[in-house]
């Protein structure tokens, strides 16, 4: 056998026995469940990063994420606008980390985010969970979170709070005023 025709085909099997062993010596990343303040922080950071005039019109976990009893997701959604570039910038915080995506368009109704605006996704959750939903989170119910302007009582916001099957059938449902903490069971 030539040594020159044989050096390929051995840097190759070498080659493909190092691909499994270096695949397997790497862990699948860890699931870091963050709070909605973490997750809204992380967010506008690299919203303002991104245009200084960003304005929150979208924040919420995924039911691919459930928030647990800590109020804490690996999954959140959160979105922002900015007028002057007449774009929108799509950010997740999944696991922790920050991903952003811009596109096009004017975004939604902007959420009026105050000082007195409770992030406290932890007390949401306990809150909700006290109203009804823990009988629900017992059998299995996955919770998210989001929050939204309030319609009825301009310039405020409001939290809901939601219990959903495994099919993502709605089970039970809260809305929490943002800054106030007054809760009113939307369905049961």
């Amino acid at each position: 056998m030539n040594f020159r025709r044989s050096l390929p085909v051995l840097a190759a099997f070498l080659l493909a026995a190092a691909l499994p062993a270096a695949a397997q010596g790497k862990a699948a990343p860890k699931a870091t469940a963050v709070d909605a303040k973490t997750a809204y922080e992380r967010a506008k950071a690299a919203a303002v990063k991104w245009q200084a005039d960003a304005e929150l019109f979208g924040f919420g976990n995924l039911v691919t994420g459930p928030v647990d009893t800590e109020g804490r997701s690996t999954a959140w959604n959160v979105k922002f606008s900015s007028k002057a570039s007449g774009k929108m910038n799509m950010v997740s915080v999944n696991n922790g980390v920050v991903t952003t995506w811009e596109t096009p368009g004017a975004g939604g109704r902007v959420i009026p985010v105050k000082p007195e605006t409770t992030w406290d996704s932890a007390k949401l959750v306990k809150m909700a969970d006290e109203a009804g939903g823990a009988a629900h989170r017992a059998n299995g119910a996955k919770v998210t979170l989001g929050l939204v302007a309030s319609t009825v009582v301009p310039g405020t916001t409001l939290w809901h709070v939601s219990y959903q099957d495994d099919k993502y059938k709605e089970l039970f449902h809260v809305a929490i005023e943002g800054e106030t903490g007054k809760l009113k069971v939307l369905s049961d």
